[in-house]
């Protein structure tokens, strides 16, 4: 999986409302304002709402307490099932833990509440280039481009999928509508790189050709 999660920078790919970076080490002044609700609500006795919780799981984040963050997360996602944020930020959690199993099983549930959230689709098509299967990657990828043609993050992630199966004259007409022809150029040759090399290396997976046994005399 380490040369897919190479391409990630060639996908320009992120998790979208989620995957805080471990950088952010000091919460912002919204998320202290959100920090100091949860603790008013719970000082008066009623939940915190699902907003309030998200951005507390944020702040968790940010200070690498993801197991903290989890915790809150799936409660918002027990609670408030059409909070869609919530999802997307477990998957990210998922996989920086490399369980992208996980992420995907996560990002499903979410796409029954919301199936036409374009965020669930893209993060839902890295998680299976991650796992290597780019052919659901090109379809999760290809209706988060259709929700939102305009984003060139989708596309760009679309081209990438595209040329990871070969399809490399589509996968540059996609690049070119959203790059320019040097950087089409390049990200096609580090993916065309990145598939001869998965290539070789299913070549030396694949079990050695048995011999028919020898016959006894």
């Amino acid at each position: 999986m380490n040369f897919r999660i190479a391409l990630i920078t060639v996908m320009m790919f992120s998790l979208a409302c989620g995957c805080a970076s471990r950088r952010d080490k000091l919460p912002s002044a919204r998320q202290r304002t959100a920090y100091d609700d949860a603790s008013f609500a719970a000082g008066a006795g009623r939940p915190p709402t699902a907003a309030t919780s998200y951005h507390f799981a944020r702040i968790l984040i940010g200070q690498g307490r993801d197991r903290d963050a989890l915790y809150i997360l799936s409660r918002i996602i027990r609670d408030h099932e059409k909070f869609v944020p919530a999802y997307n930020e477990m998957a990210g959690i998922y996989v920086r833990s490399d369980r992208v199993d996980d992420a995907i099983n996560v990002l499903n549930l979410g796409m029954k509440q919301a199936p036409n959230d374009s965020v669930l689709h893209n993060n839902l098509g890295m998680c299976y280039f991650l796992n290597g299967d780019d052919a659901r990657a090109l379809e999760a990828f290809s209706q988060a481009s259709e929700r939102q043609p305009a984003n060139p993050t989708y596309r760009a992630n679309r081209a990438a999928a595209l040329a990871m199966l070969g399809r490399a004259d589509e996968a540059k007409s996609e690049y070119q509508g959203v790059l320019s022809k040097g950087a089409t150029r390049s990200n096609l040759a580090v993916l065309a790189r990145a598939r001869q090399e998965q290539s070789l290396k299913d070549d030396a997976e694949k079990p050695a050709a048995t011999q028919p046994a020898a016959v006894a005399q």
